[in-house]
Protein backbone atom coordinates (compact mmCIF):
# COMPACT_ATOMS: atom_id res chain seq x y z
CA UNK A 1 0.00 0.00 0.00
CA UNK A 2 1.40 3.07 -1.28
CA UNK A 3 0.94 6.14 1.65
CA UNK A 4 -0.83 9.25 -0.42
CA UNK A 5 1.92 12.66 -0.53
CA UNK A 6 1.83 14.49 3.10
CA UNK A 7 0.46 17.87 2.54
CA UNK A 8 1.84 21.23 3.44
CA UNK A 9 -0.43 21.51 6.42
CA UNK A 10 0.62 18.12 7.58
CA UNK A 11 3.95 18.78 7.26
CA UNK A 12 3.84 21.85 9.43
CA UNK A 13 2.01 20.07 11.85
CA UNK A 14 4.53 17.52 12.28
CA UNK A 15 7.71 19.79 12.01
CA UNK A 16 6.04 22.33 15.07
CA UNK A 17 5.28 19.03 16.95
CA UNK A 18 8.97 18.18 16.71
CA UNK A 19 10.88 21.24 17.16
CA UNK A 20 7.96 21.56 20.50
CA UNK A 21 9.48 18.29 21.53
CA UNK A 22 12.81 19.72 20.92
CA UNK A 23 12.53 22.79 22.86
CA UNK A 24 11.58 25.51 19.98
CA UNK A 25 9.32 28.11 20.67
CA UNK A 26 7.78 29.12 17.38
CA UNK A 27 6.07 31.60 15.19
CA UNK A 28 3.95 30.50 12.22
CA UNK A 29 1.75 33.47 10.31
CA UNK A 30 -1.39 31.80 8.57
CA UNK A 31 -2.84 33.51 6.05
CA UNK A 32 -6.66 34.56 6.40
CA UNK A 33 -9.96 34.48 4.33
CA UNK A 34 -11.08 38.19 3.11
CA UNK A 35 -13.81 38.91 1.02
CA UNK A 36 -12.04 37.58 -1.95
CA UNK A 37 -9.29 35.76 -1.37
CA UNK A 38 -6.80 34.10 1.03
CA UNK A 39 -4.43 36.92 1.96
CA UNK A 40 -1.51 36.79 4.94
CA UNK A 41 -0.96 39.89 6.90
CA UNK A 42 2.58 40.98 6.53
CA UNK A 43 3.67 43.69 4.89
CA UNK A 44 7.38 45.24 4.43
CA UNK A 45 10.50 44.52 2.17
CA UNK A 46 10.27 40.63 3.78
CA UNK A 47 6.42 40.02 3.48
CA UNK A 48 6.70 38.68 0.48
CA UNK A 49 7.80 35.54 0.87
CA UNK A 50 8.31 35.33 4.41
CA UNK A 51 9.00 31.93 5.91
CA UNK A 52 6.64 29.79 7.22
CA UNK A 53 8.34 29.39 10.51
CA UNK A 54 10.79 30.89 12.75
CA UNK A 55 11.94 28.82 15.47
CA UNK A 56 13.95 30.14 18.22
CA UNK A 57 16.07 27.90 20.99
CA UNK A 58 16.90 30.41 23.71
CA UNK A 59 18.60 27.70 25.49
CA UNK A 60 21.45 27.21 22.70
CA UNK A 61 20.69 30.93 21.43
CA UNK A 62 19.78 29.66 17.65
CA UNK A 63 17.05 31.50 15.46
CA UNK A 64 15.72 29.28 12.46
CA UNK A 65 13.85 30.55 9.53
CA UNK A 66 12.15 27.32 7.41
CA UNK A 67 10.52 27.19 4.39
CA UNK A 68 8.42 23.89 4.59
CA UNK A 69 7.02 22.55 1.22
CA UNK A 70 5.55 18.99 -0.05
CA UNK A 71 7.51 16.56 -1.33
CA UNK A 72 8.31 17.68 -5.31
CA UNK A 73 7.19 21.57 -4.63
CA UNK A 74 10.20 24.80 -4.95
CA UNK A 75 10.32 27.54 -2.67
CA UNK A 76 9.07 30.62 -5.19
CA UNK A 77 11.70 33.05 -6.23
CA UNK A 78 10.54 35.61 -3.38
CA UNK A 79 10.69 32.98 -0.85
CA UNK A 80 14.24 32.45 -1.69
CA UNK A 81 15.32 35.88 -1.91
CA UNK A 82 13.82 36.20 2.07
CA UNK A 83 15.76 33.47 3.34
CA UNK A 84 19.05 34.64 1.48
CA UNK A 85 18.48 38.35 3.07
CA UNK A 86 17.77 36.28 6.46
CA UNK A 87 21.06 34.09 6.07
CA UNK A 88 23.39 36.75 5.04
CA UNK A 89 22.26 38.38 8.66
CA UNK A 90 23.21 35.33 10.32
CA UNK A 91 20.13 33.41 10.67
CA UNK A 92 20.09 29.99 10.01
CA UNK A 93 17.73 29.20 7.07
CA UNK A 94 16.32 26.03 5.37
CA UNK A 95 13.67 24.61 2.89
CA UNK A 96 12.56 21.76 3.62
CA UNK A 97 10.22 18.66 2.70
CA UNK A 98 8.66 16.00 3.79
CA UNK A 99 11.76 13.15 1.96
CA UNK A 100 14.17 15.77 3.91
CA UNK A 101 12.89 14.73 7.85
CA UNK A 102 16.27 13.12 8.83
CA UNK A 103 17.79 16.40 7.45
CA UNK A 104 15.68 18.57 9.32
CA UNK A 105 15.70 16.38 12.35
CA UNK A 106 19.74 16.61 12.26
CA UNK A 107 19.02 21.05 12.52
CA UNK A 108 16.57 20.78 15.43
CA UNK A 109 18.79 18.77 16.82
Amino acid sequence: MTMPPLSEKDWMHQVTDLASKLGWYYLHIRAGMTADSWRTPISGPLGKGFPDLLLVRPRDVRILALELKRDGAKATPDQLAVLEILAASGMETGVYAPAQFDALLAVLR
